[in-house]
């Protein structure tokens, strides 16, 4: 708490304990995705202590996505987040606790090269780059194990630093195997 009080100044800090979860939240990937995402909103929207700084509209399209639908995919929640942190008015710091406690955490938190491919694709529909999305995906994934956030960087990466570069100098010649090499490397 102590760390979170010195942080807030710079930084939207979320804490969420996850004692407060059942064990059956964490049975299944959409389980815990609809839990945690319910979690998280409830924090944000405490009416004691409400969480400043992220859109308000991107946290009422999570709230009516989770009420509508029974499924809600880990890979889903994962957008929301990378879109609330992408548009907070500050950087955001997710403080976990008692992870360790709450069950046996069997939830498969990487994602798979059909995953990466699928954002890949919606990637391609909106900046028609050309690139090849099952070779590219598979070499992100090679690269990261999946792990969120060095899929996340490495496109971070190759959309920010490496396109626009000298050797890239747009997104259609970064997002290219030797594109994501260099955002790699």
């Amino acid at each position: 708490m102590a760390l979170a009080d010195y942080l807030k100044k710079d930084y939207i800090v979320i804490s969420l304990d996850f004692q407060k979860l059942g064990n059956s939240d964490f049975d299944d990937e959409h389980i815990f995705s609809k839990a945690f995402a319910e979690f998280f909103l409830a924090t944000v929207k405490n009416r004691w202590n409400p969480v400043e700084g992220f859109q308000q509209n991107i946290l009422n399209e999570l709230s009516a996505d989770i009420q509508e639908n029974i499924r809600f995919p880990l890979r889903k929640l994962f957008i929301y987040l990378s879109e609330l942190c992408g548009t907070a008015d500050r950087p955001v710091i997710l403080m976990i606790d008692e992870v360790d406690s709450a069950a046996d955490f069997h939830v498969e938190m990487s994602f798979s090269k059909i995953g990466i491919e699928r954002m890949l694709k919606e990637y391609e529909a909106d900046h028609h780059t050309s690139m090849n999305t099952d070779e590219l995906a598979e070499l992100i994934v090679d690269y990261s194990s999946g792990y969120p956030f060095l899929v996340s960087r490495i496109c971070k990466l190759t959309d920010e630093v490496v396109a626009g570069s000298t050797d890239f100098p747009d997104k259609a010649s970064a997002w290219t195997k030797e594109g994501i090499l260099k955002a790699v490397n």
